[in-house]
C-alpha cells in the first residue's frame, strides 16, 4: 500500500505549516513533481518575503549584505500569484473528484438511495455548469479519463476537505486549518476505507469495482497516531466559492 510522506512529528503537537503545504501541493499536483516543487518555491519566496517587510528597520535591515542577499533570493522565487492561477483548474478537478464519493455515500448511506455512479457524475457537470455558470469543459467523459485517473492516490483527501466544507462561513482553508491537521487525515483514512470497501450498483470490490480501487490511494502511515472518527454524513452541496484556491 502507497503512503503519504508524514511522519508523526509533522503531524504531532509541534506540526508547522509546510506539513500543510506538502499536503496542498500533493493534492493539487500528484502526478507532477515538478509543478510541485514550483509551488513550494513560491511559497518559500513569499515567506521570505513576508518576514522581511515584517521587520520594523526594513530599510536599515536591506542594507546588511546578508539579507540583500535573502531578499533577492525571495524575488527570483516563481510569482506565488502565477502559481494560483496554475492550481485554479487542479483545483477544480480535485473537488469533483472528492465530491464523488462523498455524494455517492450520503445518498445511498444516509438517504437509502438507489445511486448510479455515472449518473451522480453527470449531475455534479450539470450543477458546475448550470448553477456555477462553469464553461470548462467538464463533461462526465472528462472526470472518468482525466480527473479520477489523476487524483485516484490524492480522492480520499479532497473527499474530506469537502466534507468539512461548512457552507455557513466565508472563511476558507485548503486543506485545513493547522490545528485540525489529525481530525482531516483521520476522517480521510476513515473515506479511504469506506470507499474501497464500497462497490456501486452492479459491481464488487473483488472485481475492482469499488467506489476507489484498493491500494491506489496515498494512506496515512501506521506509525501516525490520529483521533477515532465515525462518518457523520450531512446532506448540502459544495458552496459556490469552492473553487477558490
Amino acid at each position: 500500500m502507497p503512503y503519504l510522506d508524514l511522519t508523526p512529528e509533522m503531524v504531532g503537537p509541534q506540526r508547522t505549516p509546510l506539513v500543510l503545504s506538502y499536503l496542498e501541493n500533493l493534492m493539487l499536483w500528484p502526478d507532477d513533481e515538478q509543478k510541485r516543487a514550483r509551488a513550494i518555491e513560491a511559497g518559500k519566496g513569499q515567506f521570505m518575503l513576508d518576514n522581511i517587510k515584517a521587520w520594523p528597520a526594513q530599510a536599515d535591515a536591506l542594507k546588511l549584505p546578508i539579507v540583500a542577499d535573502l531578499f533577492q533570493e525571495a524575488l527570483a522565487k516563481p510569482p506565488l500569484a502565477q502559481v494560483r492561477e496554475d492550481a485554479e483548474t487542479p483545483h477544480l478537478h480535485g473537488m469533483i473528484a472528492g465530491w464523488i464519493p462523498v455524494q455517492y455515500l450520503i445518498r445511498s448511506e444516509v438517504e437509502g438511495s438507489y445511486v448510479k455512479l455515472e449518473d451522480l457524475k453527470d449531475e455534479i457537470v450539470g450543477y458546475l455548469k448550470q448553477r456555477l455558470n462553469m464553461q470548462r469543459g467538464i463533461s462526465v467523459f472528462t472526470i472518468n479519463t482525466t480527473i479520477l485517473p489523476r487524483y485516484r492516490p490524492v480522492q480520499h483527501l479532497w473527499a474530506a476537505h469537502v466534507a468539512r466544507l461548512d457552507p455557513s462561513t466565508t472563511e476558507y482553508i485548503f486543506p485545513c486549518p493547522l490545528p485540525d491537521l489529525p481530525d482531516f487525515l483521520a476522517l480521510a483514512e476513515a473515506i479511504r476505507v469506506k470507499a474501497e470497501g464500497t462497490a456501486p450498483h452492479r459491481q464488487s470490490v473483488k472485481s475492482g469495482g469499488a467506489l476507489l480501487p484498493p491500494g491506489v490511494a496515498l494512506a496515512v502511515p501506521p506509525s501516525i497516531p490520529l483521533p477515532e472518527v465515525t462518518l457523520k454524513w450531512r446532506q448540502g452541496v459544495v458552496p459556490d466559492d469552492y473553487k477558490r484556491a
